[in-house]
């Protein structure tokens, strides 16, 4: 009896520790991809820092008259919250008019999902664009 005690206890007590961890204490760490809800892709990589280096997101940007699709890319970093959430502010650095900002949640160990929304001005005949919209990603 003694011998299953000491080889169930150490298994009981390690069962507990994981079984008490959040999924959100897992590393994130990997490059995730998915879709957002105009069917464009998105595309982020987290470091095993717990920090989203690099973002890839294409939105499309419309007002009544005009639509325009842009490819958002950007070296970041930015942390993932305890809560496993965060926001990226993207601004374009030759006009600071065409912004887009992403939220979101690490959900599970494999699935990430959020919003985001934007404006886009070309300065020609469309003038101010306005995006918003969701997004779910996966580790690949």
């Amino acid at each position: 009896m003694r011998k299953v005690m000491r080889i169930i206890g150490p298994i009981l007590a390690l069962s507990l520790v994981l079984w008490a961890t959040p999924a959100g204490a897992a590393t994130r760490a990997g490059t995730w991809r998915g879709r957002t809800s105009q069917d464009l892709r998105i595309r982020f990589i987290v470091g095993s820092s717990e920090r989203i280096r690099e973002v890839g997101v294409r939105i499309e940007y419309e007002n009544d008259t005009c639509v325009r699709v842009v490819t958002w890319r950007f070296g970041l970093d930015v942390s993932v919250r305890d809560d496993g959430t965060f926001r990226l502010n993207l601004v374009d650095d030759r006009d600071d008019r065409n912004t887009a900002r992403i939220r979101g949640e690490f959900v599970t160990r494999r699935r990430a999902e959020g919003t985001f929304r934007g404006t886009y001005s070309d300065g020609g005949p469309c003038n101010d664009l306005g995006a918003k919209g969701t997004w779910v990603a996966k580790r690949v």
